[in-house]
């Protein structure tokens, strides 16, 4: 009777059950707890624990966010332990690579603006550092200090959360319930893989929420080591109030340990002076803690040699040259970025100039080195400037491509914008411009055997305007001009042919989204040239149709297809060098992520080019831990796979089917590729590229 008592707060009973009052109370308190008992076996409770993790961040109301700020407080701790000549190679590492200390100390105070939990903005006031040259380094590291937990990946598009319920496969789970209203889950990953994490996590026993986790796992050669205390309610307890990440970083022998310490939930400091952004008096005024011992001796060892005379006399004998290779060696192998103008509102990046993780490989270009620069100014919200140089050179073809668009948004709401295009070097070739010329000079079939006698570069300018006229339609009209020149020009011009042919056409393109921004996409473009329009002497009629859909399982898992066609309707006598717009090769592909599969891989431009039309469709899917990553050992290091294939049907071959597999690591991208053409094998193929240091 006493259990009864206690569950269901029924008043005492001090004498026998003589009276039926109180037997009838007891007797429907015992059904409605077996009901109960019945109802809650059907869910177990580590189960229903889940359940309200998972659901957490969905019940937290997050408009409170708009508008609020509080200060911040980050410190970084570097120690090499074992360095060789390698490490200047590694990006943002050549200041502490040639530095000549072992132990670095990097501190920051600034303000963080909430405009939601996925609009944060960090503003940086004062920092102080004894990194050489005041450089950053291993800025990769600091995203996993404010990490997504509750979304699908925790870090950008990587690391696979566990406190996601679409990620629930991918982890086991185990709970403790503890005495204080308080649970605690372990998670370990299903299979070892560099996308997936363990630790474990202290919940609220009520609400599900997260009080603190500890995270580990390594990914990008990075082992990580992630301790967090989340915010109390509302927002912030979505969010890291402090964050402790302890980092290895091991490469070609080099072995460097990070530690990092955050506070995000501080009261905003406004009497803080930010004139002298390296004062480290000043710093100790808004620190919220203690330094230990080892890092304020460095700070100290720091501060003392700046100071003493013996410094500002060894600076002054160090010769000009020693000063011009250090400042060449820290460009040319590492990654440039930097802002400027009012407000930092410009921003520009140099990919590294020497890098020879910036090589990749197909079977058509063989070795291609790639370059890459990227700049940005925003005048207004609405209104910005950005260009970009993008270049790669084939070692095989030795050839230099080009391209270089800059484009000026005018109305960023509707996605307004003129864009000017220009690009060189991208090889283009037909077949029937080499049996025009046998037809005329069948003496020369032995010299042009293995020549390249058929081969054109053509170069292109392209200027465009594009809106938005609502959610569902956006029209973009231009013109393009393509100059085609023979890749061999001598023989051309002995043999008193043509070797120039040049196109100039206005454009048309109408894109539609029947479903708005969430469904599939439908573009009609169509193409006009004149002859005689910018010395143009190619005239033609071309229209396209395409038609686009990616299918998002989630935010890791994706479904993309693509049908498309396109067709002359009218081309000059002669015209050998016409291509489409939509159905092109990508000369310049700079990664996983910019085209590098799910396209024809093994396919010439001029099977396609030589055709009055063209009729095409890919299917792509894409999925982390989807085939090989279940190979013991090596699998642990594929991110991410594709497998796709690509039907196409021209002139004189019905059809083309192009299959294949890739997958990415921390090192490389690699794919392979098997063809058919009319149902007959064809040709095979692999592709790969570095990925090192992509994140960096």
């Amino acid at each position: 009777m006493r259990f009864f008592h206690d569950c269901f707060d029924i008043p005492p009973v001090y004498a026998n059950f003589a009276s039926m009052k109180y037997l009838a109370t007891y007797l429907l308190a015992a059904i409605w707890f077996l009901a109960c008992s019945q109802e809650a076996s059907a869910i177990r409770p580590d189960s229903l624990m889940l359940e309200r993790m998972f659901r957490y961040a969905a019940s937290v109301d997050t408009s409170d966010a708009h508008g609020t700020s509080r200060s911040n407080y980050t410190r970084f701790g570097l120690n090499i332990e074992r360095k060789n000549i390698t490490l200047l190679a590694v990006p943002t590492m050549y200041a502490v690579a040639n530095g000549g200390k072992r132990s670095y100390i990097d501190e920051s105070y600034g303000v963080t603006e909430y405009n939601s939990t996925r609009d944060v903005r960090t503003r940086t006031l004062i920092r102080n550092t004894t990194i050489p040259h005041r450089r950053k380094t291993m800025e990769n590291v600091t995203k996993y200090l404010t990490p997504k937990l509750y979304d699908e990946t925790i870090i950008d598009e990587y690391i696979i959360s566990p406190f996601n319920k679409e990620n629930r496969r991918f982890y086991k789970y185990s709970t403790t319930f503890l005495l204080d209203g308080t649970a605690r889950i372990e998670f370990t990953p299903r299979r070892k893989n560099t996308q997936l994490v363990s630790g474990t996590a202290l919940l609220d026993y009520a609400t599900g929420r997260i009080i603190e986790c500890n995270i580990l796992g390594e990914y990008d050669m990075i082992d990580f080591n992630l301790n967090l205390t989340m915010g109390d309610e509302g927002f912030r307890s979505l969010l890291p109030s402090k964050s402790n990440l302890d980092t290895e970083f091991s490469f070609l022998g080099n072995r460097i340990t990070c530690r990092h310490v955050a506070y995000y939930d501080l009261p905003v400091n406004g009497n803080l002076k930010t004139d002298n952004r390296e004062t480290w008096e000043q710093m100790g005024t808004v620190r919220p803690d203690t330094l230990s011992y080892k890092e304020q001796a460095v700070i100290d060892e720091y501060v003392g040699s700046r100071d003493t005379k013996d410094s500002t006399i060894e600076k002054k004998k160090k010769t000009r040259s020693a000063i011009l290779w250090d400042i060449i060696g820290d460009h040319a192998v590492n990654r440039i970025r930097s802002h400027f103008g009012n407000d930092d509102r410009g921003y520009v990046r140099i990919n590294p100039i020497l890098n020879p993780l910036y090589l990749g490989y197909s079977h058509r270009k063989g070795i291609t080195y790639k370059f890459d620069i990227r700049s940005s100014y925003m005048f207004s919200p609405q209104s910005e400037l950005s260009a970009r140089l993008k270049a790669g050179y084939s070692f095989k073809q030795k050839q230099l491509y080009l391209s270089i668009p800059i484009t000026w948004y005018f109305n960023k709401a509707r996605n307004g914008y003129v864009m000017a295009d220009i690009g060189n070097g991208n090889r283009i070739s037909n077949s029937m411009v080499v049996r025009h010329m046998l037809a005329q000079f069948p003496d020369s079939a032995d010299s042009w055997q293995n020549s390249n006698i058929g081969e054109f570069t053509d170069n292109y300018q392209k200027i465009a305007a594009n809106i938005d006229i609502n959610k569902y339609v956006s029209i973009k009209a231009g013109i393009s001009q393509h100059i085609r020149n023979a890749v061999d020009k001598r023989t051309y011009k002995d043999l008193g042919q043509q070797y120039t042919y040049r196109s100039c056409a206005p454009m048309l393109e109408l894109k539609l989204r029947p479903w708005s921004w969430n469904g599939p996409v439908l573009t009609c473009d169509y193409e006009r040239s004149f002859r005689g329009l910018m010395k143009s002497n190619t005239e033609y009629e071309r229209w396209e149709l395409n038609g686009e859909y990616t299918y998002l399982q989630n935010n890791l898992q994706a479904l993309h297809m693509k049908l498309g066609g396109g067709f002359y309707t009218s081309r000059g006598r002669n015209e050998y060098f016409l291509d489409y717009e939509n159905f092109r090769e990508n000369n310049v592909p700079g990664g996983w992520n910019d085209n590098w599969s799910g396209e024809f891989e093994l396919l010439r431009s001029e099977t396609y080019n030589n055709s009055d039309y063209y009729i095409r469709a890919n299917v792509t899917y894409e999925s982390p831990l989807l085939l090989f990553s279940w190979i013991p050992i090596v699998g642990k290091f594929i991110e991410m796979e594709r497998i796709h294939i690509s039907t196409l049907d021209v002139k004189g071959i019905h059809p083309y089917i192009e299959s294949g597999y890739g997958f990415t690591t921390r090192l490389f991208s690699f794919g392979a590729f098997i063809a058919t053409s009319q149902w007959k094998f064809q040709s095979a193929g692999v592709k790969w590229g570095f990925e090192l240091f992509r994140h960096w």
